[in-house]
């Protein structure tokens, strides 16, 4: 999901199954990710959740300083290797790895939506 915040930055946020047994192999994956993305400008911060009772639910928050640093975010070459890396590791393949790269249109929703129903999660460390 994507939007706007009344803050002016913009938000992405994604959720992220992974394939059970390999959730470790891709928060490796995506922790090199990260630690490319922070060096970018524009990018104000990035967070990683995962779900207390979905273990294998990653859920991550970027918020970006406007669409235009986001959608610069979308043009760089080491994402798209990440997708080619981690297609094997989500349910749903190449669609998910989508998913988290272009995703959505609105505000913002609520930890309640981002999780799912009763469970708010826990921030890990990648």
């Amino acid at each position: 999901m994507n939007g706007s915040g009344g803050d002016g930055n913009f938000y992405h946020l994604a959720h992220l199954d992974v394939v059970p047994g390999k959730r470790e192999e891709f928060l490796r994956e995506l922790n090199a990710v990260m630690m490319r993305s922070v060096k970018e400008e524009g990018l104000v911060r990035c967070e990683i959740f995962q779900s207390d009772s979905r273990p294998d639910r990653i859920s991550i928050l970027d918020v970006f300083e406007s669409k235009d640093a986001f959608e610069l975010h979308l043009r760089q070459s080491y994402l798209a290797e990440f997708q080619k890396q981690t297609v094997g590791l989500l349910d749903g393949g190449e669609r998910d790895v989508l998913n988290l790269l272009v995703r959505g249109k609105n505000a913002v929703p609520s930890t309640a939506e981002r999780m799912g129903e009763g469970d708010a999660g826990r921030s890990i460390e990648a």
